[in-house]
């Protein structure tokens, strides 16, 4: 397969551009941040979408978000590539939707369901590399940095060659899983240790065992007690049996107790209150308490005058006043125009001095010519005496101008002064009156008073116009008054009626009057007395219910108190150890709960140690048919581009790598050698994978690969890698391009400035 187009149509940096590859090298060349990890990143975004892996939802990883376009909202590119035929690949990354053309054949393949296998983004490196994208960064795609060694270099060179030697991936460890399995073994435990999981179970259940023993005791003690109990309640029954038959002879005594009664009740009933004369007053009573609350609600809505404050009010309109008053005096600015004329002042002055001495100066040189032209007889300079004299008058007639104007402005400056001092003495004034106002009502500054006295003044509208309202439904609430008035007369004319009936003067009075009395306690009396009546008629009781008895009444009842006694004891005593018994049964409970759970962790235990088994043998199996090819293939590899000094290496069962030095003729081990030789033997490891898991030919895509290489072990890997169908190297200095131009080895260039 080969790549043979690039065009970044809007991604990081580019906007709309191609880049052409070719057969064989091609060396990809841009200044630092010229944008060569941006154009190698676009490969892995072709063909993977920076996609991770998830069937749930499309999600991406930080890459998809670093090479967003700096400007405009496209976010889009395609590749072309051969393979057999020719394909075109497009992404519009911004929705993540692909268009996969086969040029060759004029076909779309964009629906293929290989794209979709690992990701909810399609991935159409899946067909055309036939791998995944973790593995894809694995073998031919190899970004920036990932062959700079620090000072762990050796420990991660020893990690990769474990990891793919036990699991085909560099990046798949399986060891760790190992680990986690003999970790959660631990954690299993054993029932004689404690802390784990097993331990602490298998110690929980002895606990119980020790506990059932104590409480079974308490068991046993609780049934006798049920037992006792029975016979108990069964001698009560027998007793009671006896009181029956006891209350027999007794039924001529109870049916003259029944008359009796029943005569009292007669007469009880007959001055008693009756119900009905009692639930009407009560009714009546109720409604004059309504009719009263309502005349209470009347005079209290007709008489209730809200107050104004008229004094608030006054405050309120002396408050505005000197608002707008201060407004008035702050709209002047006599400061700022003082400004202005002081600094008027200052610029007439320095004219009228200015006049005066050119004026001065004039009459000077006036005297100067006339002294010489008499001295020296000059007589023709008495005529520049005229135009000296004429300027000399023009510089008066200026000086006096500008003379009194200073003094006009003086005047206008004093003016202002008295007008600033005036205006100071007023804000003072209503500062003062400011302050008295907000003293009055406690209001810390002129805007809370304001809205304060606003809310109040609106406050006193609305009670005006209430007070307003009420004054004129005076009327209808004295006609409502008196009408209710009326009616409570008559509701009590009705009560004193019922009051008059029974000889009282209040509810209180007939109420008394209507529950003391006895017809209750004597009816209720009266029921008692008739049921023992029905219960011991001689034609009610079955005679082998009947009992042949010499004991009194008074005796039977003596003997089932005590029986009740013992009985009520006895529950007592079984109640307090149903607790016991309880706790048994939460105890036998969680018994077989934790023997549930027991069984439970014994059975993972079991699986995890049979995982964890096969797990180690898969992998000492996978060692031992993967170790020598690779170990043969880095040595072929590692053996060419060190010219033979390392050609032979030692992995032992901890993974340990050892490098034969033909020079020195010894082992030296990964920890000891150099960087250099470290990144070579991880460039040799990363080869081998591609030879050891693919036949086809495939682009090797490298980004500054060869940065911490010296000048001969970039040109034993260029030497190398030379025979490859394809390499696209991106690289920011030319040192690969020197090579290779020394070397004479033919090779594409793009430079991406």
């Amino acid at each position: 397969m080969l790549l043979d187009k690039i065009y970044l149509g809007a991604f990081g940096k580019f906007k709309g551009k191609e880049i052409d590859l070719r057969q064989g090298i091609n060396i990809i060349f841009a200044e630092n941040e010229g944008g060569k990890s941006t154009s190698h990143a676009f490969i892995d975004g072709i063909f993977y979408g920076f996609s991770k892996d998830s069937l749930k939802a499309k999600r991406t990883d930080e890459l998809y978000e670093k090479y967003k376009p700096w400007q405009g909202s496209d976010y889009k590119g395609y590749i072309e590539l051969i393979k057999d035929d020719k394909y075109r690949i497009s992404r519009d990354f911004s929705n993540n939707s692909i268009e996969v053309l086969n040029l060759t054949k004029g076909t779309n393949i964009s629906n293929l369901a290989i794209f979709k296998k690992y990701s909810r983004i399609e991935e159409p490196g899946l067909y055309f590399f036939n791998m995944n994208r973790h593995l894809f960064h694995s073998t031919f795609y190899i970004r920036q940095l990932e062959s700079i060694i620090d000072e762990k270099a050796s420990k991660l060179l020893k990690e990769k060659i474990s990891n793919f030697i036990t699991s085909n991936d560099e990046k798949i460890n399986y060891h760790y899983a190992l680990e986690k399995l003999e970790e959660d073994l631990d954690s299993y435990g054993k029932p004689t240790r404690t802390k784990t999981k097993i331990g602490s179970i298998s110690k929980r259940l002895e606990e119980i065992n020790k506990e059932e023993l104590e409480l079974d005791d308490k068991r046993i003690e609780y049934f006798k007690g049920l037992e006792i109990l029975k016979k108990e309640e069964s001698a009560l029954e027998a007793d009671k049996k006896n009181l029956l038959a006891a209350n027999i002879r007794d039924n001529k005594d109870l049916q003259r107790q029944i008359k009796s009664i029943e005569e009292k009740i007669i007469n009880e009933k007959a001055k008693a209150v009756s119900i009905n004369d009692f639930q009407q007053s009560v009714g009546l009573n109720r409604e004059i308490k309504k009719d009263y609350l309502q005349i209470d609600e009347i005079l209290h809505a007709n008489y209730e005058v809200f107050q104004i404050d008229e004094d608030m009010e006054r405050d309120f309109e002396d408050l505005k006043s000197y608002k707008e008053k201060i407004s008035e005096l702050n709209s002047v600015n006599y400061s700022k125009e003082m400004e202005f004329l002081s600094v008027d002042i200052r610029n007439s002055e320095k004219k009228r001095n200015f006049y005066l001495f050119m004026s001065l100066f004039s009459i000077l040189i006036s005297f100067l010519v006339i002294y010489l032209s008499i001295k020296f007889h000059l007589y023709p300079l008495f005529i520049s005496i005229v135009f000296i004299s004429i300027y000399t008058y023009l510089r008066l007639v200026k000086f006096r101008v500008n003379k009194e104007l200073v003094e006009r402005l003086k005047v206008r400056m004093e003016a202002l002064k008295n007008l600033s001092i005036q205006k100071t003495a007023k804000k003072k004034n209503f500062d003062r009156l400011f302050n008295q106002l907000t003293d009055k009502y406690h209001k810390k500054d002129i805007d809370e008073l304001y809205n304060f006295l606003k809310e109040k003044v609106n406050e006193n509208d609305k009670n005006r116009a209430i007070n307003e309202y009420r004054k004129e439904k005076s009327k209808d609430i004295i006609e409502k008054r008196d009408k209710l008035n009326k009616e409570i007369e008559d509701l009590e004319n009705k009560l004193n009626i019922i009051f008059e009936k029974y000889e009282v003067t209040s509810l209180r009075e007939l109420k008394d009057k209507y529950e003391n009395n006895n017809i209750f306690d004597l009816e209720k009396s009266l029921a008692l007395k008739k049921d023992l009546y029905e219960k011991t008629k001689i034609e009610n009781i079955k005679s082998e219910e009947i009992t042949q008895t010499d004991l009194s009444i008074k005796e039977i009842n003596s003997i089932i108190d005590s029986r009740k006694l013992k009985i009520s004891t006895l529950k007592g005593q079984i109640n307090l150890l149903e607790t016991s018994v309880n706790k048994l049964k939460d105890l036998e409970e969680e018994k077989d709960y934790l023997i549930k759970e027991l069984e439970k962790v014994e059975f993972k235990r079991a699986y995890t140690e049979l995982a964890y088994q096969r797990l180690k043998d898969l992998l000492l199996e996978n060692r031992n048919k993967m170790l020598p090819r690779l170990k043969s293939k880095i040595e072929e590899i590692l053996g060419r581009i060190t010219k033979e000094k390392y050609k032979k290496i030692i992995i032992d069962d901890n993974y340990n790598i050892s490098l034969y030095d033909d020079e020195n003729e010894k082992y030296v081990s990964i920890e000891n050698l150099s960087r250099g030789t470290i990144d070579q033997l991880y460039f040799a490891f990363r080869l081998s994978l591609i030879q050891i898991l693919f036949t086809d030919n495939l682009p090797i895509i490298l980004d500054d690969h060869f940065a911490n290489y010296d000048d001969t072990r970039l040109e034993m890997a260029l030497d190398y890698l030379r025979d490859y169908k394809q390499l696209i190297i991106f690289t920011s200095n030319k040192r690969e391009i020197n090579m290779l131009n020394k070397m004479n080895v033919d090779y594409n260039l793009i430079n991406l400035r």
